[in-house]
């Protein structure tokens, strides 16, 4: 799902951001970012564009998601696809900061398949973690990603990253 970007939608995002930002150093923010992008019906891409910034400003505050969340969080349904992506998109990117390619591939091979096909932010993170290892089918991966998610930002920026 796509939605039109507008400066209302823009101002409750970066509101949902700020409050993560602010609340960063207890143990309730991953939840409380997840339960804000549900009631916002947050789409991939803006849930890529919250996420990526959120994990980290959380690892340079000490208080990374890899510490608050487990791998389960990352690979189950739990409360819901928005709260699952969610999870998934903060624990992913927190792991490419630190670029652990091989925990991000171990992951993301346990996400279902449809759940996946719905989230290039994930598959570029994936990307990544082939490219970052010198895996030949990383670029394969990577045209997968250009051809499904377009020229979202956040989503080139991974890539360029695992290149």
């Amino acid at each position: 799902m796509t939605r039109a970007a507008s400066p209302e939608r823009d101002a409750d995002l970066s509101r949902v951001a700020s409050i993560a930002i602010e609340t960063i150093s207890g143990t309730q923010w991953p939840a409380r970012l997840a339960e804000a992008l549900r009631d916002l019906d947050a789409t991939w891409q803006e849930s890529a564009e919250v996420c990526a910034d959120v994990a980290w400003r959380a690892r340079a505050a000490g208080n990374s998601v890899l510490v608050l969340l487990a791998p389960e969080d990352v690979t189950g349904p739990g409360r819901g696809p928005v709260i699952w992506r969610t999870y998934r998109h903060l624990y992913l990117s927190a792991l490419r900061y630190d670029f652990r390619c091989r925990s991000i591939e171990s992951l993301v091979n346990q996400v279902l398949l449809p759940e996946l096909n719905a989230d290039p932010y994930s598959w570029a993170l994936y990307a990544f973690s082939r490219l970052g290892q010198s895996r030949s089918d990383g670029l394969a991966v990577m045209e997968r990603v250009l051809d499904m998610a377009s020229d979202h930002p956040k989503t080139l920026h991974v890539l360029l990253h695992g290149v």
